[in-house]
């Protein structure tokens, strides 16, 4: 593992069950943050953990979308001192005009970070 220097601090990743978002929740890890993974796939997300912990890193995972009030009303990780929140999203403007943003205002993150992604199959 790299140098710890998120460590004591809280990530939450969203969209971390593959690519993108499974590679940032597996670096925020590696510098030694506890991560917090959602994404719509269990089976993914269970993935992402499972590779997050083999190499020593702390992960808890939720699935749900961030979209969903239902979903994103769940609590997700209170550590301090510092939470970060990455979002990896198909586009911006669909889940702003869905809540995200309402969401992200009751995280009590310290930092936001957006990244539009598009997924090739």
């Amino acid at each position: 593992m790299a140098a710890a220097s998120l460590s004591g601090h809280v990530a939450i990743i969203t969209g971390a069950g593959r690519g993108f978002g499974q590679a940032i929740a597996m670096r925020l890890a590696a510098e030694g943050a506890a991560v917090t993974l959602t994404s719509r796939t269990a089976p993914q997300l269970a993935e992402s953990v499972a590779r997050i912990e083999a190499n020593g890193g702390k992960a808890h995972a939720g699935a749900g979308d961030v979209t969903r009030p239902e979903d994103a009303a769940r609590p997700v990780g209170r550590a301090r001192p510092m939470r970060i929140v990455w979002s990896n999203a198909n586009a911006v403007r669909p889940p702003a005009s869905k809540g995200f943003f309402d969401w992200f205002g009751g995280q009590g993150a310290d930092i936001l970070c957006l990244q539009e992604t598009k997924a090739q199959e």
